[in-house]
C-alpha cells in the first residue's frame, strides 16, 4: 500500500470569524479583518490518511487464515524465493480468472 502525500501541505483557508468579541487587540484586528486562519500540520494529514488508508483495508478472512495455520501444521513451509514468487504469481492469476 502507497500513501500519496501530494496533498500534505498545511491549509491556509481563511474562515469566517464572528465579530462580536473585541477582548484582545490579536483578536480585534483578525476580526476586523474578517478571517482566521487555521492550518493542519503535515503529520497530522499523514495521520489522517494513514486512518482513511486503514479504515479502507478490507477485513481479515478468518477462513483464510485457519486455512493457511492448518496447512503449516501439516507441511513444513518452503520459504524460497522461487517459491513466493510463484504463489504470489498463482494467487494473482487465480484473483484475474
Amino acid at each position: 500500500m502507497r500513501i500519496d502525500r501530494s496533498g500534505l501541505n498545511p491549509s491556509s483557508k481563511p474562515v469566517s470569524v464572528p465579530a462580536d468579541d473585541h477582548s484582545s487587540p490579536e483578536k480585534g484586528r483578525l476580526q476586523r479583518a474578517g478571517t482566521d486562519q487555521v492550518s493542519v500540520s503535515p503529520r497530522a494529514r499523514l495521520i489522517a490518511l494513514a486512518r482513511q488508508a486503514l479504515d479502507e483495508t478490507p477485513p481479515v478472512r478468518r477462513e483464510v487464515v485457519d486455512a493457511a495455520r492448518a496447512r503449516l501444521q501439516v507441511e513444513e513451509p518452503v520459504w524460497d524465493d522461487q517459491t513466493i514468487a510463484g504463489a504470489i504469481v498463482d494467487t494473482i492469476s487465480d484473483d484475474a480468472a
